[in-house]
């Protein structure tokens, strides 16, 4: 998926976050399905192979995670207003690792389904946000 899509929908979710339609926790599960439920799990291992070779795509992959951060911030804050500094930095490479990691699961041949696997990995992200600060 493009890069400016994905940052659409991060934006949406956050819009709706603020305006109470959603609960950080649904919030969190939605990130998390819009990862999973990506269709180019292939295309995504070449792509990122390719950032280590040529330092063009590189600097595109860094750029396209510096703004999931602003977003995966937000998200991380809502969950805990308390974070700051080192723990909130922590909870942007958490979150984003776990995206990289559940959108390329299928090769671990996972037993979840993908909503119950989005809903759970949210559960398990919010709690661990709540226990640092």
């Amino acid at each position: 998926m493009p890069t400016r899509r994905w940052c659409e929908d991060m934006a949406a979710l956050r819009q709706r976050l603020q305006a109470g339609e959603l609960t950080v926790e649904q919030t969190f599960e939605q990130l998390l399905l819009h990862t999973i439920d990506e269709k180019n799990e292939a295309l995504s291992f070449d792509i990122l192979a390719e950032s280590f070779r040529n330092e063009a795509v590189g600097d595109t992959i860094a750029n396209m995670c510096m703004r999931f951060r602003t977003y995966i911030r937000d998200f991380a804050c809502a969950a805990n207003p308390d974070l700051s500094g080192e723990a909130l930095e922590g909870a942007e490479e958490v979150v984003l690792a776990c995206m990289f990691g559940l959108g390329h699961r299928s090769l671990s041949r996972p037993k979840l389904s993908a909503a119950a696997t989005g809903t759970l990995s949210a559960r398990m992200i919010i709690a661990a946000l709540r226990a640092i600060g």
